[in-house]
């Protein structure tokens, strides 16, 4: 085994610290792969498609496949919809990784740079409560 980085420093890494020591990883699993799989992650993956597109036609752009800037927008007014009140979404990460998927599913073949999307993910994240980052 890896030797460990010191004491967890948050309340949430002390969790997940617990959490591997105490359930079962064919749970963790079992219980994972049934989330992936749920209505509920399948109608938000749903219902980024028209979101996305109603953010490209507001700039004129095409949707398909996803672009640089469709994403960056797509993000853009993700961030921008987590300041405007409870009825915000919680979780924008999910929903820009969902056009992902989608633009997969509809033969798109789709690779943006891995440190590209690791920042726009970072910028959907920030100044969100650790509990609602992806």
């Amino acid at each position: 085994p890896a030797a460990s980085a010191g004491p967890p420093k948050t309340a949430h890494q002390r969790q997940f610290l617990e959490t591997v020591k105490t359930v079962p990883a064919a749970q963790a699993l079992a219980d994972f792969r049934a989330a992936q799989t749920s209505d509920k992650s399948k109608a938000a993956s749903h219902a980024a498609t028209p979101l996305y597109e109603e953010s490209c036609a507001s700039q004129g752009l095409a949707p398909w496949p996803p672009t640089l800037e469709s994403m960056e927008l797509f993000a853009a007014f993700l961030r921008a919809s987590t300041k405007q009140g409870p009825d915000a979404y919680k979780a924008p990460a999910g929903y820009w990784w969902a056009i992902l998927q989608e633009a997969r599913s509809r033969g798109h073949y789709v690779s943006f740079d891995p440190r590209w999307a690791d920042r726009v993910v970072a910028a959907l994240e920030r100044d969100m409560p650790e509990h609602e980052q992806a």
